[in-house]
């Protein structure tokens, strides 16, 4: 992949923050934990790099990203799922470290409604304006594990959902990603979690068309 680029071909700002944003290409392993967690390591596994904690005593659905490579851990980003008067269009915000103060909001991110399986998702950028999304997380197509967020059409990263049967079965799941050189890693490592959540509400709405 490619470095990301604007459109006058200089550097593309970091979503999060610029020491998210390293000069070589990078890939993470994302793990969804059964106790209400993900875990970011490096590819292989080894090495922790992030953990996204849900919130137990909260109206909505939250995670925390954590950034566990520091000592004490630094709130990153929360990841919270905003309530819609039509559920079709499932939607997320994300605010700078651990507030959720409008202020604070970095992007929201807004499921596209799809009759096979999870459809594109669009991310805007607080203070957006235009009708086009500034990002997009792209399907891979018909019942595809695979997504690429795009920019412009560039792509700038690669999700892929892996697990065996029983992991499907379960939902514990793991995403691996690539990363291109200069990509925020922790832009990537939230629209992951969403994907994940959004994963997590349709295995639900499964579970209750079988009762």
């Amino acid at each position: 992949m490619d470095t990301v680029t604007t459109h006058d071909g200089g550097a593309a700002a970091p979503v999060v923050d610029a020491r998210y944003c390293a000069p070589h290409a990078a890939a993470f392993k994302l793990t969804d934990a059964p106790w209400n967690s993900f875990i970011v390591t490096d590819a292989d596994g080894a090495e922790a790099m992030m953990r996204a904690e849900k919130a137990v005593l909260s109206w909505f659905r939250r995670h925390l990203l954590l950034d566990v490579s520091t000592a004490p851990r630094r709130p990153v980003l929360t990841v919270q799922r905003s309530p819609t008067v039509f559920e079709i269009y499932r939607r997320w915000e994300v605010f700078r470290g651990d507030s959720t103060c409008r202020a604070d909001l970095l992007f929201v991110a807004v499921a596209q409604p799809s009759i096979f399986g999870i459809g594109d998702v669009h991310v805007r950028l607080a203070g957006h304006g235009g009708r086009d999304p500034d990002f997009v997380l792209r399907s891979g197509g018909f019942f595809s594990s695979e997504y690429t967020v795009t920019r412009d059409g560039a792509a700038l990263a690669q999700i892929q959902r892996t697990g065996g049967l029983l992991d499907l079965l379960f939902n514990w799941l793991q995403y691996r990603v690539s990363i291109n050189a200069g990509v925020d890693q922790a832009f990537v490592v939230a629209l992951t979690v969403i994907l994940a959540e959004i994963r997590h509400d349709d295995h639900s709405n499964d579970d209750e068309v079988c009762r």
